[in-house]
């Protein structure tokens, strides 16, 4: 009896090794049959106390090795609590990302006009060369206008078409300046006389001689869209050309001559009254 408890009590000081668990419980359980074998009484009863020992002592030995005991570090005070690491899951890697197909954007003429003009020094707000004009000065420091010019290539003779205008004025930044063009006369606009601008124009001298003018205006000009429109409504589209404007000036830096170039539109007029010399 002694041999089996000092058996048990030898396996219960390190019950997280199986080399000193295992011995001191076959000790312990061996103790145990051969009392239960040498003890007085039927011998049924002393085996199936030795079997029962045995299974309990087997059962023991079995769960302390299958859930060993966890030792706390030596850093934990007595009394303090012992800290819980909590299992972190790792985020899934994000997939990674395709590289964007690049796709070169196109720039046609209209898109460089526009970006010539909003990056200019002066701007053209408005342009109806029957009546006026208004430009602008953009940068932060007055400039000194000199002259415009409007221009057109000719398509029944050799060289341009252009009006001129002097401006001779200061121009004070991000202020709107108004100049009249007034025509000398009364002018209606001339009805299409051909499908594209060329054959318009080359109709019309033919016709009316001396009696047409070229008008010139901004791209976004209301009095240029009010003719297109009448003209587009009647089903008789009015031909139009491709012209371009030149400012010079002057600015406080640099007593070098500048110019910006802008797009323009343009259109023919004849003198109200003006009859065709052709049948």
């Amino acid at each position: 009896m002694t041999l089996a408890g000092t058996g048990l009590a030898l396996g219960s000081f390190k019950t997280d090794d199986p080399l000193v668990l295992i011995p001191m419980l076959a000790l312990s359980g061996f103790a145990f049959v051969a009392l239960c074998v040498l003890h007085q009484g039927k011998a049924h009863y002393r085996i199936e106390m030795a079997l029962f020992i045995t299974v309990v002592l087997v059962f023991i030995g079995w769960r302390d090795l299958k859930t060993p005991t966890r030792t706390i570090p030596e850093s934990v005070e007595k009394g303090s609590t012992f800290p819980i690491q909590q299992e972190v899951t790792q985020p899934p890697p994000a997939p990674k990302q395709q590289p964007l197909l690049h796709i070169p954007k196109v720039t046609t003429q209209r898109d460089v006009s526009l970006r010539e003009i909003k990056s200019s020094t002066i701007e053209i707000l408005d342009l109806n060369s029957t009546s006026s004009f208004i430009i602008i000065n953009n940068s932060s420091k007055p400039v000194f206008a000199i002259g415009f010019k409007a221009a057109i290539k000719s398509t029944t003779s050799p060289g341009e078409e252009s009006v001129s205008y002097p401006l001779n004025s200061e121009l004070e930044p991000h202020k709107p300046y108004t100049f009249k063009t007034d025509l000398a006369g009364t002018f209606e606009t001339l009805a299409p006389q051909g499908n594209d601008w060329a054959d318009h124009w080359r109709i019309a001298e033919k016709s009316y001689k001396a009696c047409i003018r070229i008008a010139f205006f901004s791209p976004s000009s209301m009095a240029l869209g009010q003719v297109t429109d009448h003209y587009q409504a009647a089903g008789t589209p009015l031909p139009i050309g491709e012209a371009q404007g030149v400012i010079r000036y002057k600015d406080d830096l640099s007593q070098v001559i500048k110019e910006v170039r802008v797009p323009l539109k343009a259109i023919l007029y004849k003198q109200q009254g003006c009859q065709s010399t052709q049948p």
